[in-house]
């Protein structure tokens, strides 16, 4: 018979065992916790449910940036368990969140033997179908995807996102686009009423490295043209390279940060319009902002709980 475990920290092995009230739970002590042990043979809702409990019990031990991962890795299996089905084309998206995506699925995989081809959206992606093991092609194979699950850096009320945080911007948006919907995941913190609202970096834009002076001038004066006054367009520079940051297509990274204009500016243009006067400079092949494309969101709450939203 298989287990999956769980560290918990050991003053509170008696309050979690009795939270989950499972007769399938056994554990043991090791390096002053205690890990235990759920047998896999129980059912994927009631495995959730239990795990779900887990984290509202003994969440407030843990450190904001533990809840912050714990949520991700609730709101990346509920999605994983919502929407991916047998024989399914599915997109792999990039960043932190979607790692839990592809551990979630390689589970499935083992446990109910799901035949699933998977599409990367990053050569970050790519290895993590390769690391665990997943059936791996291309857009060049697979044109059409049944679902994508991806992360996002903020999505706003009406489900637009801004992405492109990690620089995977361009791929992510084919992919997606070739997707029949569209699955975010992502903590409570990227949870915001309008774009701008927690997201400070600016709308990250993949430029062609020709002319990427030219493109961040046009940028500047945009800002300036829309009445920003603190607005700024700036090649973003790599951290352990000279020079900028270059992207698996070989391309830069603008980030557009419209500075003191970002509420005043959602007032008076949507989403979409912003999208199509920057995308109307030449140089400026995709933005990092995706205007309706989601089908729905799921947000991982530092309680344990999975909030989402729909269109």
């Amino acid at each position: 018979m298989s287990f999956r475990s769980y560290e918990i920290p050991t003053q509170h092995r008696v309050s979690v065992e009795g939270s989950w009230g499972c007769d399938s739970c056994s554990g043991f002590y090791r390096n002053g916790s205690y890990i235990m042990k759920l047998e896999h043979s129980i059912s994927r809702k009631h495995r959730s449910d239990l795990e779900t409990r887990l984290v509202s019990c003994v969440g407030f031990t843990m450190s904001a940036r533990g809840l912050i991962e714990q949520a991700k890795r609730l709101a990346a299996r509920r999605a994983v368990d919502d929407h991916i089905k047998d024989g399914q084309i599915v997109g792999i998206g990039s960043g932190s969140t979607v790692v839990y995506v592809a551990q979630r699925l390689a589970e499935r995989v083992k446990e109910e033997g799901l035949n699933v081809t998977c599409i990367p959206t990053s050569f970050q992606a790519k290895n993590l179908i390769i690391d665990n093991n997943l059936a791996l092609s291309d857009l060049d194979v697979h044109s059409k995807i049944d679902v994508t699950i991806d992360g996002c850096d903020e999505c706003d009320a009406d489900l637009n996102l801004i992405k492109g945080g990690g620089g995977c911007l361009l791929q992510e948006k084919i992919v997606a686009a070739a997707s029949d919907k569209l699955i975010i995941v992502a903590d409570y913190t990227k949870d915001s009423v309008y774009l701008g609202e927690q997201w400070k970096k600016g709308i990250p834009l993949e430029i062609s490295s020709i002319g990427w002076k030219v493109v961040e001038r046009k940028l500047n004066d945009l800002s300036i043209a829309w009445g920003s006054k603190t607005g700024l367009a700036s090649v973003r520079m790599a951290i352990k390279k000279m020079g900028p940051v270059v992207t698996d297509n070989s391309n830069f990274i603008i980030d557009f940060n419209i500075g003191d204009l970002e509420e005043e500016l959602r007032l008076k243009l949507p989403p979409k319009e912003i999208e199509v006067q920057l995308k109307s400079i030449p140089g400026i092949l995709e933005t990092g902002l995706f205007v309706k494309m989601a089908k729905q969101v799921y947000f991982g709450q530092n309680d344990g709980s999975v909030k989402t939203r729909a269109q």
